[in-house]
């Protein structure tokens, strides 16, 4: 899987038990260098096994690793490798994913997966969705500053103009039959121009489309570029109620332009929008920071419980940093250490995840972009 989602981090948080294996091994997509990230993989899960075997010696090793292995035999796969890899091993649990992101080589073991390395690709370097109108084939794309990939379009979602007309006088009917909305039919009929008649035929549709996406669309901040016939645009705008659809869209016929393409038109519209949107995190971080210092921290120990409590609103943390150390649930206790020992995690990772987890905003950036220049800031609910 080269692109990654929510539902993907969602699923690797979920999959994280007791034991948790997570190896990224990075690549330079050269003939030399497939057999080197090869190497160093084997290395990896080599060492992955052996810290099993001591911290973890109840864990079924054989079982836990025979995918990952598997993987690691497969000449094939290696020789097409063109990206970094993640992967994610324990007991009940194996996922890996190519990267379109540079990333060291690194193995944590520990009772969760050690997720940072993809925050570049979950946070703030650009989720968007690209959305295809077309009377024929509605098209759906999700895409991230390096990649673009086309999606399913969500149940209920009709796929065509026909389709969602067929949907919506049958849904009439049965209203008409049940004594509800008895005169609402008439709303559709015929009584203008043909055009102005298209144009309500596709008003309906566009609005079956938008209610198709209500429930997609509810708990996401992505923005949204439609892509079509110049003229659809402002039929479309009218019937959305997804507050992130952006202004400009990518002028054309959907069906025809492959997904690259539509990436390369859509980055430079919705770039803009999460510089901006960074600018002004950084911006309100600052005004908190010296006028109401309780809403704003650079202190690790207080941002990993405000987090882990769902308290944190905003993060800005350096991805190419660790600091390692231990928090403890029950009584909001964090260590910090010089060097990880057995049983520490990064707590960059750990607030990070949290905050994701309850709804917050992270920015993963190079540690000389944090504000303040510390590992971590963040911006607190209250």
């Amino acid at each position: 899987m080269d692109i990654l989602y929510k539902e993907e981090l969602d699923e690797l948080i979920n999959g994280s038990v007791d034991t948790c294996v997570s190896i990224y091994v990075p690549n330079e997509q050269t003939q030399t260098e497939f057999k080197q990230a090869r190497v160093q993989y084997k290395n990896l899960l080599r060492e992955a096994q052996a810290r099993v075997a001591k911290e973890y010696p109840e864990v079924d090793r054989e079982a836990m690793f025979e995918q990952a292995n598997a993987l690691q035999e497969d000449v094939n796969f290696w020789s097409q490798l063109g990206s970094s890899l993640a992967v994610f091993i324990s007991p009940t649990f194996f996922r890996y994913h190519q990267l379109p992101i540079e990333v060291k080589e690194q193995l944590v073991v520990n009772h969760r997966f050690y997720l940072k390395p993809l925050l570049p690709m979950l946070t703030g370097d650009g989720r968007f969705y690209i959305l295809g109108l077309s009377q024929n084939n509605l098209r759906f794309l999700g895409g991230s500053r390096h990649r673009i990939t086309e999606l399913a379009l969500p149940e209920g979602v009709p796929h065509s103009f026909s389709e969602a007309l067929r949907l919506d006088d049958e849904k009439q009917k049965t209203e008409f039959h049940q004594g509800r909305g008895s005169d609402r039919g008439s709303i559709f009929l015929g009584t203008g121009s043909a055009e102005d008649d298209h144009k309500t035929d596709i008003g309906r549709y566009f609005k079956a489309v938008d209610r198709g996406f209500h429930d997609f669309f509810r708990t996401r901040k992505a923005p949204l570029v439609l892509a079509g016939v110049e003229y659809l645009f402002p039929l479309y705008k009218a019937a959305n109620t997804y507050q992130y659809l952006v202004d400009t869209g990518i002028k054309g016929n959907p069906e025809v332009l492959k997904p690259q393409e539509l990436h390369d038109q859509a980055w430079p519209i919705v770039e803009p929008y999460f510089a901006k949107a960074q600018q002004e995190a950084i911006e309100r971080y600052n005004l908190y920071d010296g006028s109401n210092p309780e809403r704003a921290s650079k202190t690790i120990e207080e941002i990993v419980s405000a987090a882990a409590y769902g308290r944190a609103d905003t993060l800005f943390v350096a991805v190419d940093t660790e600091q390692w150390g231990t928090f403890n649930y029950e009584t909001s206790k964090v260590e910090l250490h010089p060097a990880p020992q057995p049983g520490d995690e990064d707590l960059l990772d750990l607030a990070a995840i949290q905050t994701l987890m309850h709804g917050g905003t992270v920015y993963a950036l190079p540690a000389d972009q944090v504000p303040e220049g510390a590992p971590m800031t963040a911006i607190f609910r209250y």
